[in-house]
């Protein structure tokens, strides 16, 4: 996993993850929310969108971010079940 990005926001971190499980699978994005409760305990939520080659946020405050650009992988028409977000999309973390 490659991090992507890290956008800070009082005791929360945004962390943008590229994966690759291989030869076998396509690219992905993974955007995590984390956010430290008690030393040594986070607070995670994650939102996973696949056949992604890259995505470039904007931080709006509020704990928003907007898409700012997307790059689906070729892989990405041939997944009826892949719904991918559009340039311009706000994203609540």
């Amino acid at each position: 996993i490659d991090i992507q990005h890290i956008i800070l926001n009082n005791n929360k971190e945004v962390v943008v993850y590229k994966t690759n499980g291989g030869a076998t699978t396509d690219f992905g994005i993974k955007i995590r929310s984390e956010k430290y409760i008690l030393p040594g305990l986070k607070f995670v939520e994650t939102i996973t969108y696949d056949h992604v080659e890259d995505l470039k946020l904007k931080y709006l405050g509020d704990n928003k971010l907007q898409i700012i650009e997307i790059k689906p992988t070729s892989g990405a028409s041939n997944d009826p079940d892949n719904v991918l977000p559009e340039v311009g999309d706000v994203l609540k973390i």
